[in-house]
């Protein structure tokens, strides 16, 4: 698996738009073919780690989370309330049709109804999507009744996409509505709205608006952010590092964990190793007992393993890794193993399956790695 492969699988499921949002965590990243010698590497004494552990261990909970619905019975109380927001839907269509563009409750009719549609299109996409284990286990004509069914909650959620986009346009670009309060969240979702429907140039071109407009607003991060994803995407990465090194300046923003994960796969691809491996530690311990971003903390500790194999020594790596998570240490030297086989570093693989084998000679896959030794030393 090249680089660009492992920074997709990497990506897959990311939340990274707080409780709110999600941002598409599947964009392929440039391929590295470069290798470099091996450095030491001391997690420790790095200025960008040091500390991080102490304020770690010393963050608690302030108060008992409330009990949160699960995601069957958020579905019940949306197929629930359907009826009742299509007739909200409509009522408030009326009412904007009745009411003048001078009338300063306007603009906030409009962004009520944009989240009417936004709440339905989330639910139809929902729900289409929930068929898709169904439609697995089904033949014949009963899955070809569910993946109508499926094409009808898909064509639904659109067409509330649309309404979304069209009522969000509605105040946006209304001259009348320009010092409406609630404007900057209304470009946000304005743009975020465009982004999901695939609008990327439309939605760049309002969170530029919004940027410009609005440059103390909350939001401001998550539009650095969207800048920063198109331009990895397109491979410009001098220009991607400039706007997660944007985003980095709001550290309260919820996006700001995800942003820097992403600059540190654009050291990666930079083959800034080091700056990487710096990177994804302060991501793996900022993020650490954070439930709301377990994925993200994952993947950074995965991806420190990948720094690691390009900077660091192999004698060294269980040492660092227990710095990084004691009781993830032993799962991140083997894939360390596995890096290096797939790197062609036979010497470092050799080093790293045996002691895998030394630190747990008991373990079931001993005979996988004795294999892996084998076959590094005749590579």
């Amino acid at each position: 698996m090249n680089i660009r492969d492992a920074a997709k699988s990497a990506l897959t499921g990311v939340v990274a738009l707080s409780t709110l949002l999600a941002v598409d965590a599947h964009a392929e990243r440039p391929q590295q073919t470069r290798e470099r010698g091996l450095e030491r590497v001391d997690v420790d004494d790095t200025d960008a780690t040091e500390g991080l552990t102490e304020r770690a261990a010393r963050r608690e909970p302030e108060e008992e989370p409330e009990p949160a619905l699960s995601a069957d019975e958020f579905m019940q109380v949306q197929t629930e309330t359907r009826a009742i927001r299509d007739e909200q839907i409509e009522n408030y269509r009326m009412l904007i049709e009745n009411t003048r563009d001078a009338d300063p409750d306007k603009p906030d009719l409009l962004f009520r109804l944009a989240d009417l549609y936004s709440r339905k299109q989330r639910y139809h996409q929902f729900q289409g999507m929930d068929l898709h284990p169904q439609i697995d286990r089904a033949e014949g004509r009963e899955e070809q009744q569910l993946r109508r069914r499926q094409q009808q909650y898909f064509e639904q959620s659109r067409e509330a996409l649309i309404g979304a986009i069209q009522t969000y346009a509605q105040i946006a670009r209304n001259p009348q509505f320009r010092e409406y309060e609630r404007m900057p969240e209304v470009l946000f979702y304005y743009a975020f709205t465009l982004q999901e429907a695939d609008y990327m140039d439309q939605a760049r071109e309002v969170y530029r608006q919004l940027i410009q407009q609005h440059p103390d607003s909350q939001y401001v991060p998550f539009a650095f952010l969207a800048f920063g994803d198109h331009f990895f995407e397109e491979e410009e990465l001098d220009r991607a590092e400039q706007f997660y090194s944007r985003v980095l300046e709001f550290p309260d923003s919820p996006v700001y964990a995800y942003a820097m994960y992403k600059m540190g796969w654009v050291q990666l691809n930079l083959d800034r190793f080091q700056d990487a491996l710096e990177t994804f530690y302060r991501v793996a311990e900022i993020t650490e007992g954070d439930d709301t971003q377990e994925t993200l903390n994952q993947n950074a500790k995965n991806d420190f393993v990948r720094a690691y194999s390009e900077v660091g020594e192999a004698r060294r790596a269980h040492d660092a890794f227990r710095r990084v998570d004691r009781g993830y240490a032993f799962t991140m030297l083997e894939l360390l193993g596995d890096l290096y086989v797939e790197q062609g570093k036979a010497r470092e693989a050799v080093f790293t399956f045996r002691e895998l084998m030394r630190l747990d000679h008991t373990n079931k896959k001993v005979c996988e790695w004795q294999h892996n030794v084998v076959r590094a030393m005749l590579s």
